[in-house]
């Protein structure tokens, strides 16, 4: 019983171990979820402490409810010098018209650049990212600082170290 109780722990160690061992290419090139312009990391990130990337799908319900909320979190930690680039995992045709149709009916202002990963070395198997949402957040030198869910308080503990004015947002009371 307690074995089942420790396994999420040690798969968290395990995973953090394995990203010590991972060094970001900041060169390679992404393509736009919406233009289809290619762009960098390094584009994305210019001078910024660090990038958060966010891996979502539109086909995941989670990332549907979660969507305004982390467009909240986004425009918070691009004022905090992080900057941010929501990565679509999957390439093909239509979860990518998907993810356009979804992004398109939010009528808002995205935050942050929202790509595509690559089919050839996708960054999102490097980084091992197995579900959806999920966030890494990776150093200016192109260390991981954290990857896991956006709910986790690691998460918003590793974000102080980077800009200790970086503070996780109250949550407020639904009436």
């Amino acid at each position: 019983k307690q074995g089942a109780a420790f396994a999420p722990h040690i798969d968290r160690i395990r995973l953090m171990d394995a990203m010590k061992a991972v060094q970001v290419d900041f060169t390679k090139i992404y393509t736009a979820t919406l233009s289809g312009k290619k762009v960098t990391l390094g584009d994305i990130m210019a001078e910024r402490k660090a990038i958060l990337l966010h891996f979502w799908s539109p086909w995941s319900r989670e990332c549907e409810a979660t969507l305004v909320d982390f467009f909240i979190t986004a425009d918070y930690l691009l004022s905090k010098d992080v900057a941010v680039a929501s990565v679509l995992p999957e390439t093909s045709v239509k979860v990518i018209a998907d993810a356009k149709a979804m992004l398109t009916a939010t009528g808002k202002q995205l935050p942050g650049a929202w790509i595509v990963d690559t089919k050839k070395n996708p960054i999102s198997a490097k980084l091992k990212v197995q579900s959806v949402p999920a966030v890494v957040l990776i150093s200016a030198e192109g260390r991981i600082l954290f990857n896991g869910h956006p709910t986790d308080d690691e998460f918003w503990k590793a974000l102080g170290k980077i800009n200790p004015a970086i503070v996780r947002p109250e949550m407020r009371e639904e009436n």
